[in-house]
């Protein structure tokens, strides 16, 4: 009856065993800088983050820690993190994608650093994130949009930093205008002539700030496999080949909203191509298909819009995703 029992005491402490959850089969070890708990991590004087962790651990604190950069992807192995500290380290950057794969996180916190910048990218893909703080860095100038992904963003702490409010500012000075969140004073430490000013007050910064950055100004809704444009009387046109629109849109510049807007829109199937071309004081935008043959419309003035002027046979284009149109001193040319 004994060995019985012991046998049966044996097979059910196995089966105990094989019911643990697998992340608690082999034991988390917590590192001698840290403190641990089942759902949070404390780390102090470390050189480096936990590589292994509990799968639930939701909160991550290292301060006056020896690394210098937040690499990509750096905490990646800690999905549930709602709470990141970095405060007091040796940090100078933040690279790109740096926070990939928290997709939870909601508290960020980067304070008493070395960063002068971040790079452009840090902050991609959190969406969640709900609190920022960047305060008392080195930061001379952020990156354009670098707050570009942070859509749920209610406070953002920007204080104790450096900031130069020349043209780099520029870009910052809209967005306090326009977020939604609450911000810090941001306090410029130069030029001399911006010093101890509040960004955040400002309307204009120096005349002379001229961008030479491209920013987005109109969106559309249909993807587009090929852009063209053309003048034609002092105004200026667009032709977009979209093929799950099936269609060659036509939009022209709008003078007084100054945006383009809707001038015609030719359908066809399977459009890959839209190329216009003026010839004397004609225009002709060539539609390119992949089935069913291509066509050539031409603008008709009476009816403000295109009509069908040539029709091209499959055969006689053998690309028409690459189709093209150019000028000879005698004649116009379509390849």
């Amino acid at each position: 009856m004994l060995p019985t029992l012991k046998i049966w005491t044996l097979f059910s402490v196995w089966l105990c065993f094989l019911s643990q959850p697998a992340h608690l089969k082999k034991a988390f070890r917590c590192p001698s800088t840290c403190s641990c708990s089942r759902e949070s991590i404390i780390c102090v004087g470390s050189s480096n983050v936990p590589r292994i962790s509990p799968n639930d651990v939701n909160s991550l604190s290292l301060v006056n820690g020896t690394f210098s950069e937040v690499k990509e992807a750096m905490f990646a192995h800690m999905p549930s993190l709602q709470l990141l500290l970095l405060n007091s380290n040796s940090l100078t950057t933040v690279r790109d994608d740096a926070f990939s794969g928290l997709s939870h996180l909601e508290y960020l916190f980067i304070e008493s650093n070395k960063m002068e910048t971040a790079s452009k990218y840090s902050f991609r893909g959190l969406r969640d994130l709900t609190h920022l703080s960047l305060a008392n860095n080195n930061i001379k100038a952020l990156p354009r949009d670098v707050f570009n992904d942070l859509d749920s963003l209610i406070e953002l702490d920007l204080r104790g930093n450096a900031f130069e409010c020349d043209c780099r500012a520029k870009w910052l000075m809209t967005w306090l205008k326009n977020t939604n969140a609450t911000v810090s004073d941001v306090v410029c430490a130069g030029p001399e002539d911006m010093k101890d000013k509040r960004l955040n007050d400002m309307t204009s910064l120096h005349n002379e700030c001229v961008s030479t950055d491209f920013i987005l100004h109109q969106s559309l809704a249909s993807e587009s496999l090929s852009v063209d444009t053309f003048s034609y009387k002092n105004d200026v046109y667009v032709t977009i080949a979209a093929p799950s629109a099936e269609s060659c849109m036509v939009f022209q510049w709008d003078h007084i909203e100054m945006n383009f807007r809707t001038y015609d829109n030719i359908t066809g199937q399977s459009i890959v191509g839209c190329k216009s071309v003026v010839i004397q004081d004609q225009v002709f935008v060539i539609v390119a298909q992949l089935f069913g043959g291509s066509h050539i419309y031409k603008f008709d003035e009476d009816q403000s819009s295109f009509s069908r002027f040539q029709d091209i046979e499959v055969s006689k284009i053998s690309k028409p995703n690459d189709i093209e149109a150019f000028q000879t001193p005698h004649a116009d040319i379509v390849p």
